[in-house]
């Protein structure tokens, strides 16, 4: 097989369902899920021991890593800001 007909990265990931994606390569974000669900994801991928967790408190997203809470920039709120 020569160079050029090997599959690039792109292809070869592109071919794996979810599942083995992120077994082997990482975690997959579907961009339809909100924040907090993102960050539970995240969360499930952690070492063990290592916990993080978020909460949403109306339009505010804070989360938790390792029991110290922070709020952070919803997409929304980075949006708006990118935009001024």
């Amino acid at each position: 097989m020569s160079p050029s007909s090997y599959p690039t990265e792109i292809e070869t990931l592109t071919a794996l369902d979810d599942d083995e994606l992120v077994d082997t390569h990482g975690i997959v974000v579907d961009w339809r899920a909100s924040e907090d669900e993102v960050v539970a994801d995240f969360g499930r991928h952690l070492a063990s021991g290592d916990s993080l967790l978020a909460r949403l408190d109306g339009s505010q997203l804070y989360v938790t890593y390792n029991g110290t809470e922070h709020r952070t920039a919803t997409a929304i709120e980075a949006t708006a800001a990118a935009v001024r």
